[in-house]
């Protein structure tokens, strides 16, 4: 988290979830961080705006999701 913190320079958000660096990839259908990954891709690659409500804002989706933390640098309200 330390070099998360050190980036102010872009727009940046670090979610975490509580499973090991393995994720829940292994899960049927990648469980919880695909769906994660699956909202960030909509919303970045395809401007989604009902995927951006995982991550947009201090009460995201992401942040209501069990087990789930959200960190996001100054910069990261830019993103669109």
């Amino acid at each position: 988290m330390d070099d998360f913190r050190r980036i102010s320079h872009v727009p940046a958000c670090a979610a975490n979830f509580p499973v090991g660096h393995g994720g829940t990839y292994r899960e049927p259908h990648g469980g919880e961080f695909t769906v994660v990954a699956l909202a960030w891709l909509q919303w970045q690659l395809k401007g989604d705006k009902k995927a951006a409500k995982m991550f947009v804002g201090n009460d995201c989706d992401l942040s209501k999701r069990k087990d789930w933390t959200i960190e996001k640098n100054a910069k990261f309200s830019t993103l669109k």
